[in-house]
C-alpha cells in the first residue's frame, strides 16, 4: 500500500512541484521562441511570451494539485478539490512574492513614482488652467493621447493577470479533483476477502 503524507506536507509537494515545472517550462518556451521569433516584432515576441507563460502556468497549477491530492492521507467528499485549491493560492502568493522581490531589486519605484509624477504634473497643470486662444494645444493632445493609451495598458494588463489567476486557481482545483484517490478498506473473510475500494477522497 502506497504512503500517504499528511494533508500540509502534500500541499508544500504540489506547490513546490508547481513552481519547478512552471520554471522549467515557461523558461524553455521563453529560450526557444526567442530563436524562433527573432525576426518579429517587439509587440509580438511579447505577446506570444504572455501566451505561453499562461499556457505553463494552467498545466503546471493542474499537476502540482493532482500530485498534492495523490499524496495526501485527507479523504472525504471534496477534499481532494480544496487540496489542489490549497496548492493553487499558496504557488500564487510564493510566484507574487518572487516577482514582487524581483522588481524590487531591479527597479527603484520611487524613481519611477518620481518620473511619473513628472509626467502627469503638465497634464494636470493644462487640464486646470486654462488655455490661450493662441496657445497652441498640440502639446496638450499628445499628453491626453499618452494618458489614455497607458490607461488602456494598465486595464489589459489588469485583465490578463486576473484571466491568468482564475484559470490556475481552477486548474490546481480541478487537477486535485482528478487526482483524489479511492480509499482502501479490508474486507474480511467471505470470497471477497482483502482489500477492495470504498469512498473517494
Amino acid at each position: 500500500m502506497s504512503r500517504r503524507l499528511p494533508r500540509g506536507m502534500a500541499v508544500l509537494a504540489g506547490t513546490g512541484t508547481t513552481l519547478v515545472a512552471l520554471a522549467l517550462t515557461a523558461g524553455a518556451g521563453f529560450a526557444i521562441g526567442w530563436v524562433i521569433l527573432s525576426d518579429a516584432t517587439r509587440a509580438d515576441r511579447a505577446l506570444a511570451a504572455l501566451i505561453w507563460f499562461g499556457v505553463c502556468a494552467v498545466l503546471a497549477f493542474a499537476v502540482g494539485g493532482w500530485l498534492a491530492a495523490r499524496l495526501s492521507a485527507a479523504s472525504g467528499p471534496g477534499v481532494a478539490l480544496l487540496t489542489g485549491l490549497a496548492v493553487g493560492v499558496t504557488a500564487a502568493l510564493l510566484l507574487v512574492g518572487a516577482i514582487f522581490a524581483v522588481l524590487d531589486e531591479a527597479m527603484d519605484f520611487r524613481s519611477v513614482q518620481v518620473a511619473l509624477d513628472r509626467v502627469d504634473a503638465p497634464h494636470e497643470a493644462a487640464a486646470s488652467a486654462p488655455v490661450p486662444i493662441a496657445t497652441p494645444i498640440g502639446g496638450v493632445d499628445a499628453i491626453n493621447e499618452a494618458a489614455a493609451i497607458a490607461r488602456r495598458r494598465t486595464v489589459t494588463a489588469g485583465a490578463y493577470w486576473a484571466a491568468v489567476l482564475a484559470l490556475v486557481l481552477g486548474a490546481a482545483a480541478l487537477g486535485g479533483a482528478a487526482g483524489q484517490r479511492q480509499r482502501r478498506v479490508p474486507v474480511v473473510g467471505g470470497p471477497h476477502a482483502g482489500m477492495r475500494d470504498a469512498d473517494t477522497g
